[in-house]
């Protein structure tokens, strides 16, 4: 199949391997866009949700997972250079009851960097659904290890601390204060927490033929694992608790999952909205800018050269974590952006947005197929050969 949309002279390469997705069996629907120096480049989509034929459409949506992410991060850097929030306070200056247990000193920061060594909640999945719910058992629950001793990915609960830090600075929930100060500028398909309007142009995430989860860590084993490695063990396990293969109504597919604000872990968004969302961080997109250069400078540092993540259950390590204020960075070992100097972030099973100053590219992948092998994305490995092959050529 051919995808739809529009490619601008130079771009073609990347519309192909977009393309060679469909062809070649890998992609069902999907979304891909880039800007470069605030202007759109190529805008693409297509495909199909294989549960009812329905094609990817122009204003199709799906969930954008930790790509959300990314959008708290710049939320959060918005209220910094307004001088609302320090980011090395105490995040209980500004939540009081997060002060209990013995995080009274827990920076802004540490949340930011996923040094809080509060990876996952003391509490059911369905607690992150119900307004401050998880956000009170947050503030009484105590660290699962040495706050600041290992980088611990807080995969849902990151959402839950940054949208509070923003609920209490700003007066508003999170999803509301993104539509006002991001999506609504912008004109985004972007929404956290789906209102019913946006329901018609939902398409369910969907799962490649055998996805390789790996088995849970029996409670015995657990228990003899050092702190901050079955802390790591029950966050992936939360997590995977949203999913349930091949289920359009189950899961993360669900309405009440979809309609929460988890400022980390639900946006429904498509490749547009994170491409002009990230062009929108490093320069203006039709009049709208939402970081300032020197704030950008401060959120792609490299910040986390002295913190290592714990070993897996088995004592493998893991890779190095390279991240800067709210933001992924390039990972040498599996480079997904342009280099160093890019930032943005990752969405679980297949998802990415970012921008690159030196460039000025900003990049949106958003695809309803969940890639949950252990192996490489073949998707995410073409696009970025092609994209790379792109900008090396201007």
């Amino acid at each position: 199949m051919t995808s739809q949309g529009f490619v601008a002279e130079g771009f073609e390469p990347l519309a192909e391997a977009f393309d060679s997705l469909f062809a070649d069996g890998l992609e069902d629907g999907a979304s891909l866009a880039v800007y470069q120096h605030g202007q759109a480049v190529l805008d693409l989509w297509g495909g199909e949700d294989p549960h009812d034929g329905k094609p990817w459409e122009k204003d199709s949506v799906t969930i954008g997972f930790s790509t959300t992410k990314g959008a708290a991060s710049i939320m959060l850097l918005r209220l910094v250079e307004r001088g609302l929030v320090d980011l090395d306070a105490p995040v209980a200056r500004y939540w009081p009851e997060f002060a209990a247990a013995g995080k009274e000193q827990i920076t802004v920061r540490q949340v930011t960097q996923h040094r809080s060594a509060l990876p996952y909640l003391e509490g059911a999945v369905e607690d992150f659904f119900t307004p401050g719910k998880a956000e009170g058992i947050l503030a009484a629950q105590a660290p699962a290890y040495p706050v600041d001793s290992f980088f611990n990915y807080h995969a849902i609960t990151f959402g839950t601390l940054i949208g509070e830090l923003i609920q209490r600075v700003s007066g508003q929930r999170v999803g509301e204060f993104f539509a006002a100060e991001v999506a609504e500028p912008l004109g985004l398909d972007f929404w956290i927490g789906e209102p019913d309007s946006v329901e018609p142009r939902f398409r369910p995430v969907t799962y490649s033929a055998n996805p390789q989860v790996p088995p849970a860590v029996p409670e015995e084993l657990l228990a003899q694992l050092p702190l901050a490695v079955s802390a790591g063990v029950k966050t992936f396990e939360q997590l995977l608790s949203l999913f349930t293969p091949d289920s359009r109504e189950a899961g993360a597919n669900t309405l009440v999952y979809r309609q929460a604000q988890l400022a980390g872990a639900n946006g429904v968004n498509n490749g547009r909205a994170l491409a002009r969302m990230y062009a929108a961080t490093i320069g203006e997109v039709d009049g709208v800018r939402l970081l300032s250069g020197e704030t950008v400078e401060q959120a792609r540092r490299y910040a986390t050269a002295d913190i290592e993540r714990p070993a897996l259950p088995d004592g493998t390590p893991q890779p190095q974590p390279h991240w800067g204020i709210g933001f992924q960075l390039e990972d040498p070992t599996n480079p997904v952006m342009l280099g160093e100097g890019s930032f943005g972030h990752a969405g679980m099973g297949g998802r990415l947005g970012f921008a690159d100053p030196e460039s000025g590219i900003a990049f949106g992948y958003v695809s309803q197929r969940m890639h949950l092998e252990q192996t490489p994305d073949e998707r995410m490995t073409r696009l970025n050969s092609a994209l790379r092959s792109v900008v090396a050529g201007q």
